[in-house]
């Protein structure tokens, strides 16, 4: 399933990631897995992501391809700067915010919905376990380069022990169905979203 990308939206989400993180917080690889499961769990929230990005199985996880230009485009207009770092022997990709971004164009849940995933991919994980922990069902599904489908959120619910699973899935998924005003189930991919939310509820 693919969306048209909203790019002045993903200019001012990837501007409002860089915004609220310190420079040693977020690289490239962090970066692309905010943008990924924001617009996942936002797909699985409403049947809409976030920015309609479209996004590509890579060897360190789903990387979004619209994130370089978009970059570029926050550089040119002296939003953001962008510094490539030594960081133990490997380059880093470091952002900086030189303005402050505007927060009125996206609503509360978009804005809580970017505030919980820069705090699970950004402070409770480096850049390597966040690739490795994108490394789940949903990436194995397809090919490597090759697109992943938007429908394949419903599989990001977790259905193992992992335990960083259940805290991050769990807590988002509770979160943002608590959100949401009551509506007749409906089906993706076999599953009914309303039996999946009560299962969400069902583990606390």
């Amino acid at each position: 399933m693919k969306f048209q990308v909203d790019r002045k939206k993903l200019e001012l989400i990837v501007h409002t990631i860089i915004d609220e993180c310190e420079p040693v917080e977020l690289g490239q690889v962090k970066l692309h897995k905010c943008l990924y499961y924001a617009d996942m769990l936002s797909y699985l929230n409403s049947g809409r992501p976030l920015t309609g990005a479209t996004y590509k199985k890579r060897p360190f996880g789903p990387t979004c391809e619209q994130l370089l230009e978009t970059v570029d485009r926050l550089v040119d207009s002296k939003k953001i700067t962008c510094t490539s770092t030594n960081y133990y022997g490997y380059r880093k990709s470091e952002y900086t915010s030189l303005e402050t971004p505007n927060s009125k164009a996206l609503n509360a849940n978009e804005s809580q919905l970017i505030s919980r995933t820069i705090q699970f991919v950004c402070r409770n994980h480096t850049a390597s376990s966040i690739s490795e922990f994108s490394h789940d069902i949903v990436w194995h599904s397809v090919e490597m380069g090759q697109h992943i489908d938007y429908a394949l959120a419903i599989n990001m619910i977790p259905v193992s022990d992992r335990p960083e699973h259940e805290i991050w899935a769990d807590r988002a998924i509770q979160e943002i169905a608590s959100e949401r005003r009551p509506r007749k189930p409906s089906t993706l991919e076999g599953r009914t979203g309303g039996t999946l939310r009560a299962r969400m509820a069902s583990r606390n």
